[in-house]
């Protein structure tokens, strides 16, 4: 308990000084995967061919690295305007590819504050686009930058309410060669 506390602490004081409210959205989607039974219950069925201990909460580690993923696998789940974002943008994988593509780069708030464990699942996180959070859960670390997707996992969307609070969560499996 303890443990946690101090991790909530640590997500209020950088979310406080950090300059990107972004990075204060990715520490509320690991305080939400590290808290949510319900996802974590979620994302135990979609990886149940992973052969990995029972966990209760998910172990992972978090990559320093912010990547490009697309939102392809959840285009007929989602409402764009709900989103903010346009209809023909996310309904077009060109598009959508187009005007939010970006190199990779590494964040040097998450390499400070994540260690590395020994658990087998690696997070990594997209940018904030509209009001919606893409991250990928793998079953291989990638490496970054210029790294090629390998593995299997679980891509999930988070949208979050105006006042930057999980609003809706979407998961899908993905496999890559």
């Amino acid at each position: 308990m303890k443990t946690f506390l101090l991790y909530i602490l640590l997500l209020v004081s950088t979310c406080l000084f950090s300059q990107s409210n972004d990075e204060c959205k990715y520490f509320t989607v690991l305080t939400y995967l590290k808290t949510n039974t319900a996802i974590n219950k979620q994302i135990k069925e979609y990886t149940s061919f992973w052969k990995i201990k029972k966990f209760k909460f998910l172990d992972m580690n978090v990559s320093p690295w912010v990547e490009f993923i697309e939102i392809r696998q959840f285009k007929d789940k989602i409402i764009p305007d709900s989103i903010g974002l346009s209809k023909e943008i996310v309904s077009d994988d060109r598009l959508y590819y187009k005007a939010y593509n970006f190199e990779p780069f590494k964040s040097g708030l998450l390499a400070e504050t994540i260690e590395e464990n020994d658990s087998k699942l690696y997070l990594t996180f997209s940018k904030v686009i509209g009001n919606t959070l893409l991250i990928e859960i793998l079953n291989s670390k990638n490496e970054l930058p210029r790294g090629r997707r390998r593995g299997g996992g679980v891509k999930i969307l988070f949208v979050f309410n105006p006042s930057g609070a999980i609003k809706t969560v979407l998961l899908n499996t993905v496999v890559y060669n």
